[in-house]
């Protein structure tokens, strides 16, 4: 190159220097067909300024000097990349700056802080610290030795992937208001921490770590967010052991295990455990049933206490994990109406109530939800042992007897909805699909916590628990008291949240005794012995013609219409 030609260069990146500076709140537009920006300072203004690298072209890179500052509200790279030298710092906008890596752009840094910008990189760009050799542009990398990243030291930072990017550190730290979000409800993002020491991931205490996975050689995962988040139980829903369809749902009725329809008015519904769920392709997930709401009867002209919602009672055991904290309820709906819906928080005296709102976009079509719920009061009645801890609602009409004044807020009284919901019981074909439900501790949804369905059965059997000649025919043995009367003592799947109440329904001789001398049907169908009711076991009294012998040995068993039932619901 000869000297003129080096003069003009330099002259030129002289007068974009100057530019920049210049321009003030304008920003930084650097548009070098493949040059590099070699200067000691670029910073524009500190409130609204912007730096963008190469928006129209390729190859236009900045570099900047060891022991140098870049400041900036935004940086955001399209085809170059923002090279730091060993002691080069980013100093983002103090109150909402932020660094954007596009396309298959590589950020090569030793320190990001901003207190409360974020680091978003999307597609395939990365994060690549100036000491760290590995240079593949589709990872944030930090050296898996020596490097860590902490998020909004003084604010409510956040870093965010995109696309199918891994994010590699030694550790992990989040402060303050700081969350680490990983594409939720997506497939292929994931943390790997720490390849070759004992790194890890501390999230400070509230604040949630969104990930699909996380993947630790030697690291490990310091917090409590990620298992048994879900305080509802079946929110797929998938145990059904009162059955599966119910005509004509009364008013605080269990339907599918936990789930409990309530209504004042005119409507009617038929509740189904459905197959009509979101895709795979939808939902990221192969979600196994859905809960329908079939209005048969219509309510379209509501008075004040008219009301009809789908709740889930909590007990106060396990709500007490949120008490006082924000939460978050994610879930996918299908509704006949688009605009507004509703659903609520209510303490178990139900006398303080919190409602959160939801738009539904396209009606008849799957669509997810998110609503953020504030952290409930202490004033109030409220449960944190067996009773309910909180119910949580989702309106499908209310008059105005049960509308809160303002959604986001927690008020006075029992309200279940807006003045804003949309009535989705107007009308006789319509059809409320809900699935998916998960209420948790945070402020940013996760994905949906998926357990074995034989866990998701034990949860609900502290709650209700059914036998019949398909799942459990012998139900206990004991003894017979004299000729006419067998007691059995029956011993519960899962310890109940209370002693239970006891129904036997069914033709008497289809519940039996089998003794030494064969087997006789009852003449009356069983009922409890006095005070031998408690959490883990019933004893019954089967009650025959005659044939026992005092002190033999008895097998109670139950065939073809039988049934028995221990309720032990909120």
């Amino acid at each position: 190159m000869g000297k003129r030609q080096t003069l003009n260069r330099a002259l030129a990146l002289a007068v974009i220097s100057i530019a920049g500076f210049l321009l003030g709140a304008g920003g930084y537009v650097l548009d070098i067909a493949a040059g590099i920006l070699s200067i000691d300072v670029v910073q524009a203004n500190t409130t609204n300024g912007d730096l963008t690298i190469q928006p129209n072209g390729s190859g236009t890179n900045v570099l900047v000097l060891a022991g140098k500052t870049l400041k900036a509200d935004t940086i955001t790279s399209y085809a170059g990349y923002l090279s730091l030298n060993s002691a080069a710092d980013i100093l983002l906008n103090p109150t909402d700056g932020d660094v954007k890596i596009d396309a298959s752009d590589l950020l090569n840094v030793t320190l990001i802080t901003g207190n409360t910008g974020q680091i978003v990189i999307r597609e395939t760009g990365g994060v690549r610290f100036a000491d760290d050799a590995n240079t593949t542009a589709t990872q944030s990398d930090f050296t898996p030795t020596t490097n860590t990243l902490t998020l909004a030291i003084n604010g409510a930072g956040s870093f965010v992937l995109d696309s199918t990017d891994t994010f590699k550190t030694n550790t992990i730290a989040t402060a303050s208001d700081a969350n680490i979000s990983i594409s939720a409800g997506a497939t292929d993002r994931s943390i790997l921490l720490n390849p070759t020491g004992s790194g890890g991931v501390t999230v400070a205490a509230g604040k949630p770590l969104t990930a699909d996975r996380l993947v630790g050689l030697t690291g490990s995962y310091n917090g409590s967010n990620l298992a048994n988040r879900n305080l509802v139980i079946n929110g797929d829903p998938v145990v059904a052991q009162r059955g599966t369809s119910f005509a004509a749902a009364g008013n605080a009725t269990y339907t599918l295990d936990r789930w409990m329809w309530n209504f004042v008015g005119a409507t009617a519904v038929t509740i189904t455990q459905n197959s009509d769920v979101p895709t795979f392709a939808e939902a990221g997930r192969r979600i196994p049933a859905s809960l329908k709401i079939d209005v048969t009867t219509a309510d379209a002209s509501l008075v004040a206490g008219d009301v009809a919602f789908l709740s889930q009672r909590i007990e106060g055991y396990r709500w007490s994990q949120a008490d006082q904290r924000p939460t978050v309820c994610s879930f996918w709906v299908k509704s006949p109406k688009t605009g507004t819906h509703c659903i609520s928080l209510r303490n178990s005296g139900l006398d303080r109530s919190l409602v959160g709102t939801y738009s539904v976009s396209v009606a008849d079509t799957w669509e997810f939800k998110e609503v953020a719920l504030i952290a409930s009061v202490t004033s109030g009645t409220w449960n944190y042992t067996t009773g309910v801890g909180a119910h949580l609602s989702f309106a499908l009409m209310a008059g105005t007897a049960f509308h809160a004044s303002a959604a986001g807020a927690w008020e006075n009284g029992n309200f279940v909805s807006t003045s804003a919901q949309v009535n989705c019981v107007d009308n006789a074909a319509n059809n409320f699909f809900i699935t998916g439900v998960q209420l948790e501790v945070g402020t940013v949804a996760t994905s949906f916590q998926t357990i074995p369905f034989a866990e998701e059965q034990d949860m609900c059997l502290r709650y209700y628990e059914r036998w019949d000649a398909t799942t459990r025919a012998y139900i206990g043995s004991g003894h017979a008291a004299n000729t006419t009367l067998g007691w059995i003592m029956c011993k519960y799947e899962k310890r109940k949240r209370v002693a239970p109440t006891f129904t036997a329904s069914g033709t008497a001789s289809h519940f039996t005794i089998q003794h030494g001398g064969g087997s006789a049907g009852c003449s009356v169908v069983p009922t409890v012995v006095s005070s031998s009711n408690d959490l883990d076991a019933v004893g019954l009294q089967f009650t025959l013609a005659s044939g026992l012998t005092v002190g033999q040995g008895l097998e109670g068993i139950v065939t073809s219409t039988a049934v028995l039932e221990f309720d032990a619901e909120l």
